[in-house]
């Protein structure tokens, strides 16, 4: 990692395929049944997840070592994720000293986090869990990824929305290479939190893509009025891709979806892929669960010339 707020992934001699996740929220067997659904065995996969990996989920174990070994049932992934709400405090679990505990399980902190979805930590082992976690932000987890991709294409991953520091995205880029921690905090809850981006249509300068998670797609969708089909919507050139808005848990009264997530909505995990042809194209891929429990698999590409799917900037 270049540093704790800011990372780079040169792909600019990569030639597999890509794609971008968002917000997975522990559903780990989900993720890996829609992996192996569009991927084969043979090929170079990454993935670029916008954070908010493990909380409520039911397996983020699993997902988390998945990340740290780079294989998800058998296939070969290099996964990288921004860092969301989940990820900022899983952080503050990793003490400064490991010699002088700074959390202990009882502290306020820990039990918000719990309260939050974080509450899985607790049937994990302290020391192990937190070599995992050590080693997860050895990797990734900043705030701002950026992808530099051939044919000069520049992509930017945040976890819900992009704070322009600075005019330019460089610049903000920069600027953020630059921060201490006290200096982030100014600006930290915007990129976890935000939604400017999803409601504002607006160019972010010097990317040709902006990916953000955490607000789902159909309430974006309704704010602007386009069709709910719970597939990415492009405001500006932010690409907003649905909340991994999977069942979180099934109880005897009731499901329990992810934050934000209508019941009207139904679950759906999606990965968009970016094929880089003569024209760059972006599939959808989408697992949606049924109301029979089943999952339906719907790939198919993401028409930006429609306003179904797009909410242009109006020149003023």
């Amino acid at each position: 990692m270049s540093s704790e707020h800011v990372q780079t992934i040169d792909l600019t001699e990569y030639n597999g395929r890509i794609f971008f996740l968002a917000d997975p929220h522990g559903q780990y067997s989900v993720l890996c049944n829609l992996i192996l659904s569009v991927t084969k065995h043979d090929e170079d996969v990454i993935i670029f997840a916008t954070g908010n990996l493990f909380d409520y989920g039911p397996e983020p174990m699993e997902l988390m070592l998945a990340i740290n070994s780079g294989k998800f049932e058998g296939r070969s992934v290099k996964f990288f994720s921004a860092a969301g709400a989940g990820e900022a405090m899983m952080k503050k679990l990793l003490p400064a000293n490991p010699d002088r505990r700074k959390f202990y399980p009882s502290t306020f902190e820990n039990e918000r986090w719990c309260s939050l979805g974080g509450i899985w930590h607790k049937n994990v082992n302290r020391f192990y869990l937190e070599e995992q976690i050590a080693q997860l932000y050895q990797t990734q987890l900043p705030i701002i990824l950026r992808i530099e991709l051939k044919g000069k294409i520049r992509i930017a991953v945040c976890p819900s929305d992009y704070a322009a520091i600075r005019k330019r995205f460089v610049d903000t880029y920069t600027a953020l290479h630059a921060f201490n921690a006290a200096n982030i905090n100014s600006y930290h809850s915007q990129f976890i939190y935000g939604m400017h981006h999803a409601i504002t249509p607006s160019y972010v300068d010097g990317v040709n893509f902006l990916i953000l998670g955490r607000n789902p797609a159909n309430s974006i969708r309704k704010a602007h009025g386009l069709p709910l089909t719970n597939l990415p919507v492009l405001v500006g050139n932010s690409l907003h891709i649905n909340t991994g808005s999977i069942f979180i848990s099934q109880t005897d009264e009731s499901p329990v979806y992810a934050p934000g997530i209508s019941c009207a909505s139904p679950p759906a995990l999606t990965l968009v892929e970016l094929e880089l042809k003569a024209h760059p194209t972006l599939i959808s891929h989408q697992l949606e669960k049924k109301s029979t429990g089943l999952f339906s698999l719907r790939s198919s590409p993401i028409d930006l010339t429609s306003r179904d799917n797009i909410v242009e900037v109006v020149q003023k």
